[in-house]
């Protein structure tokens, strides 16, 4: 079984690496949530442990992408937030499904953890797999990688689904994105304001508020124009 750890703190990683190994998973880490989100549906992880203070505007939406059923049907999802969660997010991450939380990286704490994760699997042993890293998989996917290529997701605000895509251009007042989704953007109307538009490019994550001002199709390919709005 495999396992996403997402955090950018490199003792948190050897030590929740350290966890899961023994543990019987296969570990694959990311430093750059957005991109772990775009590789959701490939890696197919049974248990994901993201750091929400690291994250805390873009764990919600790994939460409901995760529970979106992309990634797959039953995922283990534990926040690990040594300090505690505001009472709205609280209320957020049952709203959302967490499976659990990880609150130090304590022996006994880890111990709770580990009983959990054999609670949410209903078994005490985890098959073991080959532990791998984002490097890995990125130089498997990408021996040649494009430039000007990045990530964006952002929930429709009017069917409220996730539509995900590549980053495709932006300068000052726009940005230009090729979308996964292409069917669900016409339900969209021009001027729609998305205020929760996330991009991952040239290994930033941004989020930025916009408005639908363009749709083309281009050569069988859509290209979507959106205003910036902040």
């Amino acid at each position: 079984m495999k396992a996403l750890i997402i955090s950018d703190d490199t003792s948190t990683i050897c030590r929740l690496d350290d966890f899961l190994s023994k543990q019987g998973f296969g570990t694959i880490i990311y430093r750059w949530l957005l991109k772990a989100l775009d590789n959701i549906e490939e890696i197919r992880p049974d248990c994901v442990i993201v750091s929400s203070s690291e994250y805390p505007r873009h764990w919600k939406t790994l939460v409901q992408f995760l529970k979106s059923g992309i990634g797959g049907e039953k995922i283990g999802i534990y926040l690990y937030e040594p300090n505690p969660l505001s009472e709205e997010d609280q209320k957020k991450a049952v709203t959302l499904g967490v499976t659990g939380y990880i609150t130090s990286l304590e022996d006994d704490e880890l111990n709770k953890t580990a009983s959990s994760i054999e609670a949410f699997f209903g078994k005490t042993k985890i098959d073991n797999q080959i532990i791998t890293t984002e490097n890995e998989i990125k130089n498997k996917e990408n021996a040649a990688p494009l430039s000007g290529t990045g990530h964006i997701l952002f929930t429709n605000p009017v069917s409220k689904k996730f539509v995900k895509g590549s980053f495709f251009d932006k300068n000052e007042t726009q940005i230009t994105v090729k979308l996964d989704f292409d069917d669900d953007i016409k339900n969209m109307s021009i001027k729609t304001l998305v205020p929760d538009f996330t991009y991952y490019y040239a290994n930033e994550c941004k989020n930025i508020t916009c408005r639908l001002k363009e749709i083309m199709d281009i050569n069988g390919e859509q290209l979507v124009i959106f205003s910036i709005e902040n």
